[in-house]
C-alpha cells in the first residue's frame, strides 16, 4: 500500500515539539509498517525522514493564507445557510491544495492521511474523501463545551449563541466524518462519529526512569509547550495559585517547566516566582524525568487525552492531575491509586506535597501505574489498532 501523509503545521519525526507531533510521528510509523509513506509537510521546520519506508516528498512553508472579503462573505453564507458544512468554518488554502494534488496525481495513493478535521478541509483533502483517513484526536464538540464551561461572565445571549455553535459544530463534524473512509479519536468516552475508531495516545518514551531516592531533588516537572493555550492557562494558574502553597510547606521545592515558551512576558512572569525554572525545548527528556519526584498535569481546557499524562506514567513517575488532565483514562487508571486527582487548588497542593514527602508512596504508585501502562499504552498496541482498522477497510 502507498500512503500520502499531510501535516499542515506539526513538526514530525526529527522536530517533535508537542504531543500532536508525537502522535503524528507514531501514526506515520504505524503506516510505514503496512506500506510506503510519502510525507508532505507545510511546517515551519525542515523535516527529514527518520522512519524506514518513509520519504518526505515536500517540505516547505507556503505564503500565509489571507482571507479576502469574498472569503469572509462565503464563510458567513455557508455558516448561515448550511452550518453542517465545514466551509462555514474553514477556507481551503489553494496553494497547499495544488501542491498536494500534484503529488497525488503522480502516484494515486491508496490512502491519504492527516491529523484534524480543519487540516483536511483547509488542505483540500475532502476531494479524496473515499480514500481519506483523519486522525481527529480532539472531539470538536467536547472542546467547545469545555471552553464554555470555563468561561465566566458570559451574558445569556452569548451563552445561547455558544451552545448553538457547539450544536452546529457537532452536526458538521458528524456529517464530514461519515464521508471519509476512516477516522480515529483518542478519548474512548468522546467518539465523534459512529464510524470512528478509538486509537489511544501513547508515548515515544521507551525507557522508564529508575526509582525515586532520597538524593532525588525535591522537584516537580511540567512538560508541554507553554505557547499552547491549555498548557499556558494551566501552568500559569499552577504557578500563581498552587505552587506558593507547596513552597510554604517545602521551601526547597523547585518547579521545572519543559517546553517552548516564545512569549518573553510569559517566561519572565513564570521565572519571577522563586523556585520556578523555564527550560524551554529540551531534546532529551530522560534526565528531567529522572531528576524529578512528581509530574503535574494542571489542565483545565482541552479534549482527547493528554500525552503528558501517559508519558509521565511511562517514565515511572507519580502524576498529580486535574480532571481534565486525566480525561479518557478512567477505565484504565484508578484515581488516587495509580495517580493523584485534585479537584481544587488546595487539594492539588496537598497531593503534590504528599508525593514529594513520601518516597515509598511515590514509588509504589508510579510502579503500579507503569505496569498497567505497559499493557495498554505501548507503541505496539498503537500500531495494532492502526493496522487492524486499515485492514478492515482495504
Amino acid at each position: 500500500m502507498d500512503f500520502l501523509f499531510v501535516t499542515r503545521y506539526l513538526e514530525v519525526m526529527n522536530n517533535i515539539r508537542s504531543g500532536g507531533g508525537v502522535r503524528s510521528t507514531l501514526l506515520i510509523e504505524a503506516l510505514s509498517k503496512m506500506g510506503h509513506v510519502d510525507v508532505i509537510s507545510f511546517g515551519k521546520e525542515p523535516v527529514e525522514s527518520t522512519i524506514p519506508n518513509c520519504d518526505v516528498v515536500f517540505c516547505g512553508k507556503t505564503p500565509k493564507q489571507t482571507l479576502t472579503l469574498g472569503d469572509r462573505l462565503l464563510l458567513n453564507a455557508n455558516l448561515f445557510f448550511a452550518p453542517w458544512r465545514p466551509y462555514g468554518y474553514y477556507v481551503i488554502d489553494k496553494e497547499q491544495e495544488s501542491i498536494i494534488s500534484r503529488y497525488y496525481k503522480a502516484k494515486h495513493y491508496d490512502f491519504v492521511v492527516c491529523r484534524y478535521i480543519w487540516e483536511a478541509v483547509q488542505c483540500g483533502l475532502m476531494r479524496y474523501a473515499k480514500r481519506l483517513i483523519i486522525d481527529v484526536d480532539d472531539n470538536l464538540v467536547s472542546v467547545e463545551k469545555r471552553l464554555l464551561a470555563n468561561t465566566r461572565y458570559l451574558s445569556l445571549r452569548a451563552r445561547i449563541k455558544s451552545l448553538w455553535r457547539t450544536h452546529m459544530i457537532g452536526m458538521m463534524q458528524n456529517h464530514l466524518l461519515k464521508r471519509v473512509k476512516l477516522s480515529f479519536y483518542s478519548n474512548e468516552n468522546e467518539s465523534p462519529c459512529n464510524k470512528s475508531v478509538f486509537l489511544q495516545n501513547v508515548s515515544l518514551c521507551s525507557c522508564p526512569c529508575g526509582v525515586i531516592t532520597k538524593s532525588t531533588p525535591s522537584r516537580i516537572l511540567f512538560v508541554g509547550p507553554v505557547d499552547f493555550f491549555p498548557n499556558k492557562n494551566g501552568i500559569l494558574h499552577f504557578v500563581e495559585s498552587i505552587f506558593p502553597i507547596i513552597k510554604e510547606r517545602i521551601p526547597a521545592v523547585e518547579l521545572y517547566i519543559v517546553g517552548e515558551c516564545k512569549d518573553p512576558d510569559v517566561k519572565s512572569h513564570l521565572c519571577s516566582f522563586n523556585g520556578v525554572n523555564v527550560l524551554g525545548f529540551v531534546g532529551c527528556l530522560q534526565e528531567e524525568y529522572q531528576n524529578c519526584r512528581a509530574v503535574i498535569v494542571p489542565l483545565y481546557y482541552g479534549a482527547g487525552t493528554s500525552i503528558k499524562f501517559i508519558e509521565g506514567i511511562m517514565m515511572n513517575r507519580p502524576i498529580v492531575s486535574t480532571q481534565v488532565g486525566a480525561r479518557g483514562f478512567n477505565s484504565v487508571f484508578q484515581a488516587n491509586r495509580h495517580y493523584l486527582l485534585a479537584n481544587s487548588d488546595q487539594e492539588f497542593a496537598n497531593k503534590v506535597v504528599s508525593v514529594l514527602s513520601d518516597i515509598d508512596k511515590a514509588n509504589s504508585m508510579a510502579q503500579e501505574a507503569y505496569e498497567i501502562g505497559k499493557m495498554f499504552f505501548s507503541k505496539d498496541s498503537f500500531f495494532d489498532v492502526v493496522k487492524e482498522s486499515i485492514d478492515a477497510i482495504s
